[in-house]
């Protein structure tokens, strides 16, 4: 019977065979690595927002915060281990912290490109979004920061998240509407007060998600009634 340690090391393998063309390839996949890291999507979110749809910058950026918040739980839940700490040949060439499972990088991916394809219904730009979707994660493990397994667990959690966003955020935002500002408000409020309530405390990224939904929800509210 496969063992879990039988997986993981088999994914050493994995990474250890693509760390052989280092340090050749190192920029090119720091480079793409970048494009899933929190500083790219601080400056890209905003620019969709005020540069190119208001409204479709706004739900991005609610379901990527949702998306941050779910991945930092599962983190906490899987514990598991990244490939250095798991065993000392591989070498991380990038600062990570916390569990491996699932990658953040690969779920962030999903969600954020697969969403704005799904908006752009534009062949070119399912073409740029299923590149980054496979270019990114697979930066991850010549990294050395992940596994195989968890890119599965950024890929299934993250096309999980953006399904479910797709076919039920309009109808919430639709009966939220319907509601009224009090609703509204109270809602952007509450929500990511009680996320936060039960998060665990050692996951500074699952508080950071919860303040940022904390701030950013009610602005959506303020911005729709008087702006």
């Amino acid at each position: 019977m496969l063992k879990p340690e039988d997986i993981l090391d088999w994914g050493i393998e994995v990474v250890l065979w693509l760390q052989q063309f280092s340090p050749a390839l190192d920029q090119p996949f720091k480079s793409l690595t970048f494009l899933g890291n929190l500083e790219f999507f601080l400056v890209f979110m905003p620019l969709i927002y005020w540069c190119i749809d208001r409204r479709m910058g706004a739900r991005l950026l609610v379901l990527f915060l949702v998306s941050a918040y779910a991945n930092a739980i599962a983190k906490v839940v899987a514990d598991q281990p990244r490939p250095f700490q798991y065993d000392p040949r591989v070498k991380p060439l990038v600062h990570a912290a916390g569990g491996g499972l699932p990658s953040g990088h690969t779920q962030g991916t999903v969600v954020v490109w697969g969403y704005l394809a799904s908006q752009m219904r534009s062949t070119k730009f399912w073409i740029i979004a299923g590149f980054l979707m496979i270019a990114i994660p697979v930066s991850r493990l010549y990294l050395g920061v992940h596994f195989p397994t968890d890119l599965l667990g950024g890929y299934l959690l993250g096309a999980l998240l953006l399904v479910l966003y797709l076919l039920f955020a309009q109808k919430v935002e639709t009966w939220l509407i319907a509601k009224g500002f009090i609703w509204q408000i109270s809602m952007a409020v509450i929500l990511p007060a009680l996320l936060f309530w039960v998060s665990p405390r050692e996951s500074r990224y699952a508080l950071s998600a919860c303040g940022a939904l904390m701030g950013f929800l009610p602005g959506i509210a303020l911005e729709r009634r008087w702006i």
